[in-house]
């Protein structure tokens, strides 16, 4: 399947026509704030590229053999003119890894900052889909070994909702059936407390729906977490609707990317436009990257309506509800803040956190009391290495181990002594739950 931009001037022309480099840039340092969001991109094809990409594949599998194989980039990407994921060259391994550049090059780690037109045009030639942060940073972030979890360094976060395509793409009627009734779900959740402050687009081929960054410039990491934990129930309703062919993803964090309008995707010649009307009354044609004009997202004043709605005034409603759901259903913003362990935090910003042991267990530590005070779990201290959380509800434990398989009995039947005991002295733990019978058989 063959691309419409195949060679970097095409891509150049198609941002330059459209005045993306202007408009990327001015989203990337917005006036209303003393902040900046990064950004990145996927990579086109070049030789050079692949031999710098391709590595053995260290993955091993259940008798622990390690793969043979090579990462590599798939034929399927050469023929689109695209780097966008490798995948191991072994018909038996399934490792893949997905291609984006965070950095100003291999060289140098600073990270990417669309800060002029100039700075688009530049990297225009050397990419195919662009992104941008939600999270929006003090411009000290941009230095190599700054991580994007530093909460000091974050000043305002535009919360994002995504919401994915299982199977195919938004150009089967289907599927867009499928994502309007979703975004009917979440813009009826969301118009009830910030009916003026968010923005709908598409990301190509799903939908993104983003809160404006003007009303979460206060406890910004818990607000990511709370608003994830809303996400979820939303995708809860989703799936009781019978809704199959689209998810919505919790994915707030600190480097989380969306699309920038007028980019084009990163697999399909589709492209990241405004969303303002029901999709099923779009004509197929409205989201190829080919018919893509600027100029249809303008009102008569020239205009852009794109990532324009914002009523401060609704913040307060914001916080507000975020705030009594979580309360209600805390379960529901626990993950959101797993980017913050250091595994997770490589994976998120593509950059290897090197930590003494006495920094990582302050990071550690900081997770842990951060964790505990917004979801209430308590830390459970072991004498064998790993982590352990845990919490009561109805009179029941919920219990988090990180640990080896082999040390996890062993952690289970420390805490049994130390904590189930106890409160079974005191009958406050309920004999009959399903997770007692399995702990003590």
């Amino acid at each position: 399947m063959k691309t419409i931009f195949d060679n970097p001037l095409k891509i150049l022309e198609h941002i330059r026509k459209n005045n993306l480099n202007e408009i990327w840039s001015s989203y990337s340092t917005p006036k209303s704030i003393d902040a900046i969001r990064l950004n990145a991109y996927t990579p086109i094809y070049e030789e050079s590229y692949v031999k710098y990409l391709s590595k053995k594949c260290t993955r091993m599998d259940k008798n622990k053999v390690i793969c043979n194989g090579t990462l590599q980039v798939p034929e399927e990407d050469i023929e689109r003119n695209v780097i966008h994921t490798l995948k191991c060259s072994n018909p038996k391994c399934r490792k893949y890894k997905r291609i984006i550049y965070r950095w100003i090059n291999s060289k140098d780690k600073h990270k990417l900052h669309f800060n002029t037109p100039e700075k688009v045009d530049e990297y225009a030639t050397q990419g195919r889909a662009f992104y941008g942060t939600l999270s929006l940073h003090d411009k000290q972030v941009i230095q190599p070994k700054v991580q994007y979890v530093n909460e000091k360094l974050i000043k305002a976060c535009s919360l994002g909702i995504d919401i994915d395509i299982k199977s195919g793409n938004i150009l089967d009627l289907n599927n867009r059936e499928d994502l309007q009734k979703t975004i009917d779900i979440v813009s009826e959740e969301l118009n009830t407390f910030i009916p003026n402050s968010y923005n709908i687009q598409t990301s190509g081929n799903g939908v993104q729906i983003l809160v404006h960054h003007n009303l979460c410039r206060v406890n910004v990491f818990e607000t990511m977490a709370k608003m994830n934990g809303l996400i979820i129930h939303l995708d809860s309703i989703r799936k009781e609707k019978g809704i199959t062919k689209t998810k919505i993803d919790p994915l707030n964090t600190p480097g989380r990317l969306f699309k920038l309008i007028g980019s084009p995707h990163q697999k399909y010649d589709l492209v990241c436009i405004p969303i303002n009307e029901n999709l099923m009354k779009m004509e197929s044609n409205e989201f190829k990257l080919e018919n893509f004009n600027i100029n249809k997202y303008r009102d008569d004043n020239k205009k852009l309506l794109f990532y324009n709605k914002c009523d401060v005034n609704e913040t307060k409603s914001l916080y507000e509800v975020l705030d009594k759901n979580i309360i209600k259903h805390p379960e529901w913003g626990e993950r959101a803040l797993r980017y913050k362990f250091k595994d997770v935090v490589e994976l998120t910003t593509n950059q290897k956190q090197d930590f003494t042991p006495e920094e990582e267990l302050e990071f550690q530590n900081q997770i842990d009391e951060e964790t505990d005070r917004i979801f209430g779990w308590k830390k459970f201290n072991i004498e064998t290495p790993g982590r352990v959380h845990y919490k009561e509800k109805e009179n029941n434990f919920i219990i988090q181990i990180y640990a080896s398989d082999n040390d996890k009995q062993k952690i289970l039947k420390e805490f049994k002594n130390k904590v189930i005991d106890t409160k079974l002295q005191h009958n406050t733990f309920n004999l009959e739950s399903e997770f007692f019978k399995k702990l003590v058989r």
